[in-house]
């Protein structure tokens, strides 16, 4: 692919997903609000969710913030029942925190407002076409992953 082309498809694609992420963060505002949740909070509960038990340090890696911030944001909503938690059970220095059972029906239930939005949103999009940008954006996150992984070895 020309590089010109590349970078203007990347810069464009940033920009696309900044929009997404924004409308998506204002469509589950109310029900976040109801359940005294911040946007951060929700996108850290959502990564416990889908690392299960992860260690204080490794989170606050994952969501590129300080360990200060991530544990501020933890001991809150620990103290509203979304997290939990525990110490290693061989390096009592560190710490992990897992979702409750509570943490985990919120994000299932935030979850699927996300999804009725984003469907009525894709209502008038062709499906082959949504497909096909699905499959890429898929392939895409896969190799981030898989980059990602290799560079914590």
């Amino acid at each position: 692919m020309d590089k010109i082309l590349s970078n203007e498809l990347s810069a464009k694609l940033l920009e696309s997903m900044r929009g997404i992420m924004r409308y998506a963060g204002m469509a589950i505002s109310k029900e976040m609000e109801e359940c005294d949740v911040t946007w951060p909070q929700f996108h850290l509960l959502k990564t416990v969710r889908y690392q299960g038990r992860i260690p204080v340090t490794s989170l606050s890696n994952r969501l590129m913030i300080a360990a200060p911030t991530a544990s501020r944001m933890i001991n809150g909503l620990c103290s509203k029942g979304l997290l939990e938690k525990e110490k290693d059970s061989i390096d009592q220095r560190i710490t992990h925190v897992k979702a409750t059972g509570s943490g985990l029906r919120l994000t299932e239930k935030l979850d699927e407002r996300l999804q009725h939005v984003l469907t009525e949103m894709f209502e008038h999009e062709d499906i082959e076409e949504v497909e096909k940008s699905v499959d890429c954006l898929s392939r895409v996150a896969d190799r981030w992953s898989a980059a990602e992984k290799r560079s914590e070895k």
